[in-house]
Protein backbone atom coordinates (compact mmCIF):
# COMPACT_ATOMS: atom_id res chain seq x y z
CA UNK A 1 0.00 0.00 0.00
CA UNK A 2 2.76 2.35 0.14
CA UNK A 3 2.25 3.66 -3.32
CA UNK A 4 -1.01 4.87 -2.03
CA UNK A 5 -0.10 6.08 1.15
CA UNK A 6 2.86 8.08 0.58
CA UNK A 7 0.98 10.58 -2.00
CA UNK A 8 -2.21 10.74 0.45
CA UNK A 9 -0.17 11.34 3.73
CA UNK A 10 1.83 14.42 1.70
CA UNK A 11 -1.74 15.66 1.74
CA UNK A 12 -2.46 15.47 5.34
CA UNK A 13 -4.29 12.08 5.58
CA UNK A 14 -3.14 10.06 8.59
CA UNK A 15 -3.06 6.53 7.70
CA UNK A 16 -0.64 3.97 9.50
CA UNK A 17 -0.23 0.22 8.31
CA UNK A 18 2.33 -2.13 9.07
CA UNK A 19 5.94 -2.16 9.15
CA UNK A 20 5.86 -3.73 5.40
CA UNK A 21 3.00 -1.04 4.49
CA UNK A 22 0.42 -3.76 4.21
CA UNK A 23 -2.57 -4.04 5.39
CA UNK A 24 -4.32 -3.77 7.86
CA UNK A 25 -5.27 0.17 7.51
CA UNK A 26 -5.57 2.54 10.09
CA UNK A 27 -6.98 5.77 8.69
CA UNK A 28 -7.71 8.50 11.45
CA UNK A 29 -9.89 11.74 10.44
CA UNK A 30 -7.73 14.86 9.54
CA UNK A 31 -8.79 18.82 9.39
CA UNK A 32 -7.71 19.55 6.13
CA UNK A 33 -6.05 17.83 3.44
CA UNK A 34 -3.62 20.25 0.53
CA UNK A 35 -3.15 19.77 -3.01
CA UNK A 36 0.27 18.21 -4.37
CA UNK A 37 2.38 17.98 -7.33
CA UNK A 38 3.06 14.30 -7.57
CA UNK A 39 4.95 12.50 -10.08
CA UNK A 40 4.11 9.04 -10.33
CA UNK A 41 7.27 6.72 -9.92
CA UNK A 42 5.02 3.65 -11.27
CA UNK A 43 2.12 3.41 -14.14
CA UNK A 44 -1.19 3.00 -11.82
CA UNK A 45 -4.12 4.10 -12.72
CA UNK A 46 -5.74 3.53 -9.14
CA UNK A 47 -3.14 5.71 -7.48
CA UNK A 48 -3.31 8.41 -9.13
CA UNK A 49 -6.76 8.28 -9.08
CA UNK A 50 -6.74 7.71 -5.38
CA UNK A 51 -5.07 11.46 -5.33
CA UNK A 52 -7.16 12.54 -7.72
CA UNK A 53 -10.16 11.98 -5.32
CA UNK A 54 -8.45 13.21 -2.34
CA UNK A 55 -7.94 16.30 -4.36
CA UNK A 56 -11.59 16.94 -4.55
CA UNK A 57 -11.67 17.90 -1.11
CA UNK A 58 -7.89 19.22 -0.60
CA UNK A 59 -6.97 23.10 -0.40
CA UNK A 60 -5.51 24.67 -3.20
CA UNK A 61 -4.81 22.34 -6.77
CA UNK A 62 -3.79 19.06 -6.80
CA UNK A 63 -1.78 17.66 -10.00
CA UNK A 64 -0.40 13.88 -10.86
CA UNK A 65 1.83 13.80 -13.64
CA UNK A 66 2.06 10.55 -15.31
CA UNK A 67 4.93 9.99 -17.66
CA UNK A 68 2.75 6.65 -19.05
CA UNK A 69 -0.84 7.29 -19.56
CA UNK A 70 -3.29 4.97 -17.70
CA UNK A 71 -6.44 4.41 -17.94
CA UNK A 72 -8.46 8.03 -17.72
CA UNK A 73 -12.13 6.83 -16.16
CA UNK A 74 -11.78 8.87 -13.49
CA UNK A 75 -11.02 12.00 -15.25
CA UNK A 76 -13.71 11.31 -17.67
CA UNK A 77 -15.91 11.14 -15.24
CA UNK A 78 -15.25 14.34 -13.47
CA UNK A 79 -14.24 16.20 -16.45
CA UNK A 80 -10.88 17.61 -15.07
CA UNK A 81 -8.61 19.27 -17.35
CA UNK A 82 -5.47 17.23 -18.77
CA UNK A 83 -2.23 18.83 -20.59
CA UNK A 84 0.48 17.11 -21.98
CA UNK A 85 3.94 18.21 -21.44
CA UNK A 86 7.06 17.24 -22.60
CA UNK A 87 5.76 13.71 -23.44
CA UNK A 88 4.13 13.07 -19.87
CA UNK A 89 0.49 13.62 -19.08
CA UNK A 90 -0.71 15.96 -16.74
CA UNK A 91 -4.52 16.12 -14.77
CA UNK A 92 -4.99 18.68 -12.69
CA UNK A 93 -8.03 19.22 -10.35
CA UNK A 94 -8.98 22.03 -8.12
CA UNK A 95 -10.02 21.70 -4.51
CA UNK A 96 -13.26 22.11 -2.56
CA UNK A 97 -15.80 20.75 -5.12
CA UNK A 98 -18.65 18.95 -4.26
CA UNK A 99 -19.34 17.11 -7.37
CA UNK A 100 -23.39 16.98 -8.44
CA UNK A 101 -25.05 14.23 -9.38
CA UNK A 102 -25.97 12.79 -13.32
CA UNK A 103 -26.52 9.72 -14.92
CA UNK A 104 -23.58 8.13 -16.55
CA UNK A 105 -23.62 4.99 -19.35
CA UNK A 106 -21.83 2.79 -17.73
CA UNK A 107 -19.98 0.50 -20.65
CA UNK A 108 -19.41 -3.23 -20.31
CA UNK A 109 -15.44 -3.72 -19.06
CA UNK A 110 -13.38 -4.75 -21.81
CA UNK A 111 -11.18 -6.43 -19.15
CA UNK A 112 -14.09 -9.07 -18.65
CA UNK A 113 -14.60 -9.31 -22.36
CA UNK A 114 -11.26 -10.18 -23.40
CA UNK A 115 -11.87 -13.29 -21.96
CA UNK A 116 -14.90 -14.35 -24.42
CA UNK A 117 -12.52 -12.66 -27.26
CA UNK A 118 -9.72 -14.79 -26.64
CA UNK A 119 -12.29 -17.67 -26.82
CA UNK A 120 -14.17 -16.43 -29.58
CA UNK A 121 -10.57 -16.49 -31.65
CA UNK A 122 -9.41 -20.22 -29.86
CA UNK A 123 -12.45 -22.48 -30.51
CA UNK A 124 -13.13 -23.92 -34.08
CA UNK A 125 -16.42 -22.27 -35.90
CA UNK A 126 -17.53 -19.60 -33.32
CA UNK A 127 -19.13 -16.02 -33.68
CA UNK A 128 -19.48 -14.15 -31.08
CA UNK A 129 -21.17 -10.85 -30.85
CA UNK A 130 -20.72 -8.73 -27.61
CA UNK A 131 -22.31 -5.47 -27.07
CA UNK A 132 -22.28 -2.63 -25.16
CA UNK A 133 -18.19 -3.07 -24.46
CA UNK A 134 -16.17 -0.13 -23.13
CA UNK A 135 -13.45 1.49 -26.46
CA UNK A 136 -11.86 4.17 -23.99
CA UNK A 137 -8.60 4.40 -26.10
CA UNK A 138 -6.54 4.03 -23.00
CA UNK A 139 -8.62 0.49 -22.88
CA UNK A 140 -8.61 -0.85 -25.89
CA UNK A 141 -4.83 -2.29 -27.01
CA UNK A 142 -6.18 -5.63 -25.96
CA UNK A 143 -8.15 -4.93 -29.64
CA UNK A 144 -4.83 -3.79 -31.59
CA UNK A 145 -2.64 -6.86 -30.24
CA UNK A 146 -5.42 -9.48 -31.39
CA UNK A 147 -5.87 -7.55 -34.58
CA UNK A 148 -2.15 -7.87 -34.91
CA UNK A 149 -1.90 -11.70 -34.24
CA UNK A 150 -4.59 -11.74 -37.38
CA UNK A 151 -7.82 -12.08 -34.85
CA UNK A 152 -11.20 -11.70 -36.86
CA UNK A 153 -13.18 -9.08 -34.85
CA UNK A 154 -15.13 -6.42 -36.17
CA UNK A 155 -15.96 -3.11 -33.87
CA UNK A 156 -19.10 -1.34 -34.34
CA UNK A 157 -19.05 2.13 -32.04
CA UNK A 158 -22.45 3.30 -30.40
CA UNK A 159 -22.85 7.04 -30.44
CA UNK A 160 -23.71 7.89 -27.37
CA UNK A 161 -23.34 11.11 -24.78
CA UNK A 162 -19.92 11.42 -23.10
CA UNK A 163 -17.73 10.12 -20.89
CA UNK A 164 -17.06 6.94 -22.65
CA UNK A 165 -17.01 5.77 -26.07
CA UNK A 166 -19.13 2.66 -26.23
CA UNK A 167 -19.47 0.02 -28.93
CA UNK A 168 -20.19 -3.97 -30.09
CA UNK A 169 -17.70 -6.29 -30.92
CA UNK A 170 -18.17 -9.17 -33.35
CA UNK A 171 -15.00 -12.51 -33.19
CA UNK A 172 -14.91 -15.14 -35.16
CA UNK A 173 -12.67 -18.24 -35.11
CA UNK A 174 -9.02 -17.13 -36.23
CA UNK A 175 -5.43 -18.23 -37.09
CA UNK A 176 -3.40 -15.94 -34.45
CA UNK A 177 0.16 -15.41 -35.20
CA UNK A 178 2.09 -14.35 -31.86
CA UNK A 179 3.84 -10.79 -31.55
CA UNK A 180 6.05 -9.25 -29.41
CA UNK A 181 4.46 -6.70 -26.64
CA UNK A 182 6.46 -4.32 -26.01
CA UNK A 183 7.12 -2.57 -22.64
CA UNK A 184 5.17 0.65 -23.78
CA UNK A 185 1.76 -1.30 -24.19
CA UNK A 186 1.72 -2.91 -20.92
CA UNK A 187 0.07 -0.12 -18.86
CA UNK A 188 -2.65 0.02 -21.21
CA UNK A 189 -2.69 -4.29 -21.22
CA UNK A 190 -1.61 -5.11 -17.73
CA UNK A 191 -5.06 -7.08 -17.11
CA UNK A 192 -5.20 -8.89 -20.37
CA UNK A 193 -1.90 -10.17 -20.18
CA UNK A 194 -3.35 -13.60 -18.62
CA UNK A 195 -5.96 -13.77 -21.26
CA UNK A 196 -3.74 -12.94 -24.04
CA UNK A 197 -1.20 -15.79 -22.56
CA UNK A 198 -3.71 -18.64 -23.10
CA UNK A 199 -4.24 -17.20 -26.70
CA UNK A 200 -0.30 -17.25 -27.12
CA UNK A 201 -0.29 -20.67 -26.45
CA UNK A 202 -2.16 -21.66 -29.30
CA UNK A 203 -0.80 -18.97 -31.68
CA UNK A 204 2.41 -19.93 -33.99
CA UNK A 205 5.51 -18.28 -32.70
CA UNK A 206 6.96 -17.31 -29.99
CA UNK A 207 5.01 -15.18 -27.04
CA UNK A 208 7.20 -12.94 -25.23
CA UNK A 209 5.50 -9.93 -22.76
CA UNK A 210 7.98 -7.75 -21.01
CA UNK A 211 8.07 -4.47 -19.32
CA UNK A 212 5.73 -5.95 -16.88
CA UNK A 213 6.31 -6.17 -13.41
CA UNK A 214 3.21 -4.68 -12.10
CA UNK A 215 2.36 -8.51 -12.82
CA UNK A 216 4.06 -9.49 -9.77
CA UNK A 217 1.71 -7.55 -7.36
CA UNK A 218 -1.79 -8.17 -8.54
CA UNK A 219 -4.20 -10.26 -6.95
CA UNK A 220 -1.45 -12.86 -7.26
CA UNK A 221 1.78 -13.33 -8.72
CA UNK A 222 0.36 -13.34 -11.86
CA UNK A 223 4.11 -13.97 -13.66
CA UNK A 224 4.26 -16.79 -11.49
CA UNK A 225 0.26 -18.20 -11.67
CA UNK A 226 0.42 -18.37 -15.07
CA UNK A 227 3.51 -19.95 -15.57
CA UNK A 228 2.49 -22.65 -13.11
CA UNK A 229 -0.76 -23.38 -14.97
CA UNK A 230 1.11 -23.36 -18.36
CA UNK A 231 3.32 -26.07 -17.44
CA UNK A 232 0.69 -28.00 -15.75
CA UNK A 233 -1.05 -28.17 -19.42
CA UNK A 234 2.51 -28.74 -20.88
CA UNK A 235 3.66 -25.81 -22.04
CA UNK A 236 6.94 -25.23 -21.28
CA UNK A 237 8.04 -21.40 -19.82
CA UNK A 238 10.53 -18.80 -19.28
CA UNK A 239 9.97 -16.26 -16.56
CA UNK A 240 11.76 -13.31 -15.88
CA UNK A 241 11.15 -10.63 -13.09
CA UNK A 242 9.58 -8.67 -15.40
CA UNK A 243 7.60 -10.97 -17.92
CA UNK A 244 7.13 -14.61 -19.46
CA UNK A 245 7.70 -16.11 -22.21
CA UNK A 246 6.69 -19.51 -24.32
CA UNK A 247 6.69 -20.69 -27.33
CA UNK A 248 3.35 -20.89 -29.31
CA UNK A 249 1.72 -23.74 -31.31
CA UNK A 250 0.92 -25.92 -28.20
CA UNK A 251 -1.62 -28.92 -27.43
CA UNK A 252 -2.62 -28.67 -24.29
CA UNK A 253 -2.75 -31.25 -22.45
CA UNK A 254 -3.48 -31.45 -18.49
CA UNK A 255 -1.44 -33.33 -15.71
CA UNK A 256 -3.23 -31.88 -12.56
CA UNK A 257 -5.98 -29.27 -11.62
CA UNK A 258 -4.98 -25.45 -11.99
CA UNK A 259 -4.72 -23.26 -9.67
CA UNK A 260 -6.31 -19.99 -9.66
CA UNK A 261 -4.81 -18.78 -6.42
CA UNK A 262 -7.70 -16.87 -5.74
CA UNK A 263 -6.81 -14.27 -8.17
CA UNK A 264 -10.03 -13.67 -10.74
CA UNK A 265 -8.22 -13.20 -13.77
CA UNK A 266 -6.17 -16.28 -13.62
CA UNK A 267 -9.21 -18.34 -12.64
CA UNK A 268 -11.20 -17.31 -16.02
CA UNK A 269 -7.67 -17.34 -18.66
CA UNK A 270 -7.64 -20.56 -17.11
CA UNK A 271 -11.29 -21.55 -17.77
CA UNK A 272 -10.95 -20.41 -21.28
CA UNK A 273 -7.53 -22.55 -21.84
CA UNK A 274 -9.71 -25.28 -20.51
CA UNK A 275 -12.00 -25.21 -23.64
CA UNK A 276 -9.43 -25.80 -26.16
CA UNK A 277 -7.83 -28.59 -23.61
CA UNK A 278 -7.71 -32.29 -24.40
CA UNK A 279 -9.66 -33.21 -21.94
CA UNK A 280 -11.45 -31.58 -18.57
CA UNK A 281 -10.11 -28.84 -17.10
CA UNK A 282 -10.51 -28.39 -13.28
CA UNK A 283 -9.34 -24.24 -11.96
CA UNK A 284 -9.56 -24.93 -7.73
CA UNK A 285 -10.95 -21.74 -5.56
CA UNK A 286 -12.72 -21.02 -9.33
CA UNK A 287 -15.29 -18.69 -7.09
CA UNK A 288 -12.69 -15.67 -6.93
CA UNK A 289 -14.04 -15.07 -10.30
CA UNK A 290 -16.87 -13.18 -8.52
CA UNK A 291 -14.66 -10.68 -7.35
CA UNK A 292 -14.81 -8.43 -10.94
CA UNK A 293 -17.59 -11.13 -12.93
CA UNK A 294 -19.97 -12.89 -11.36
CA UNK A 295 -21.49 -15.36 -12.73
CA UNK A 296 -18.86 -15.95 -15.05
CA UNK A 297 -18.93 -19.69 -15.39
CA UNK A 298 -22.44 -19.68 -15.99
CA UNK A 299 -21.65 -17.34 -18.78
CA UNK A 300 -19.20 -19.33 -20.47
CA UNK A 301 -21.39 -22.83 -19.90
CA UNK A 302 -23.91 -20.56 -22.08
CA UNK A 303 -21.58 -19.88 -24.83
CA UNK A 304 -19.67 -23.52 -25.17
CA UNK A 305 -23.22 -25.43 -24.31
Amino acid sequence: MKRVIDPLTQMGARIEATVTQTPPLEISPTSRLHGIDYVLPVPSAQVKSAVLLAGLHAEGTTRVTEPTATRDHTERMLGLTVKASHGARIVEVSGGQNPEARRFNVPGDISAATFFLVAGCLIPNSELHITGVGLNPTRTAILSVLLEMGAEIQIEKIEIPDPEPIGNITVRSSQLNNVRISPDLVPSLIDEIPALAVAGVIAKGRFEVRGASELRVKESDRVKSISENLKKLGVQTEEYDDGIAFEGGNELIPSSPLDSYGDHRIAMAMGVGGLIATKEVQVCSAECVDISFPGFWDVLNSLTA
